[in-house]
């Protein structure tokens, strides 16, 4: 085999491995069956325990020396730090969008953030959080900083988790999907501060937990964004 085709292999085992946990085929806190797995894809229980170990490291996966790993548990402790961490990331990526983000960009992710309504609309919600993650990336990319990109690739992984244990229903977080097309609005008319505002409102409701340590209920995520207190 060489080596591009051994890189496209562990890349298939190792999106298989995270879409089933996106799907929760593996809960939360349950154990993955590394030897069931190697016989479902028809590869090596090594190959499989590579895949599991960057999962790990992208944060998805726990693992405990000599136990079987464990895909991460999503407690409110978990989430009130993902929502913060998420948020200063985003205090420094969304100057830098605006400054450098070109019309092409823009169009770009108005067609992220209509398709992302569109298939919310469908009732598609595996491709309703698919793309919400892409747009979120190309909000990052147009920062031109490949840490951030970096960071806020592991932590979206976390996002569409979070995303598949709790909205359940199109109706849910609704707002945070039209909150996307606020935000190109911001961008466009190059207003910073406003685009902060926009991103806040839409981490507090997308995380399901505010900014003063308050989680949300399904539901606040019914009605919408709570208001700033």
């Amino acid at each position: 085999m060489s080596k591009i085709e051994d890189l496209g292999l562990k890349e298939r085992i190792y999106t298989q491995i995270r879409d089933k946990i996106f799907r929760l085929e593996f809960a939360p806190g349950e154990k993955l069956p590394e030897q069931k797995l190697a016989e479902e894809f028809g590869v090596s229980r090594p190959l499989v325990r590579e895949a599991i170990r960057r999962l790990a490291w992208e944060g998805l996966i726990h693992i405990e020396p000599n136990r079987a790993s464990t895909v991460v548990e999503m407690d409110d402790k978990k989430i009130q730090e993902l929502a913060f961490v998420r948020w200063q990331h985003d205090q420094l990526a969304i100057p830098l969008a605006v400054y450098r983000a070109s019309k092409e960009d823009l169009d770009r992710l108005r067609r992220l953030a209509l398709d992302c309504i569109a298939a919310n609309e469908a009732g598609d919600l595996t491709r309703r959080h698919e793309i919400d993650a892409q747009f979120h990336r190309a909000v990052y990319a147009l920062s031109g900083n490949a840490l951030l990109c970096d960071l806020q690739e592991r932590l979206g992984l976390l996002v569409r988790l979070w995303q598949a244990l709790h909205i359940t229903e199109p109706r849910m977080l609704a707002d945070g999907l039209r909150q996307h097309l606020e935000l190109v609005e911001r961008f466009e008319a190059q207003d910073i501060p406003g685009a902060l505002r926009v991103i806040q409102a839409h981490s507090t409701s997308s995380f399901g937990s505010d900014f003063h340590g308050r989680l949300l209920t399904p539901e606040d995520l019914l009605r919408g964004s709570p208001d700033e207190t």
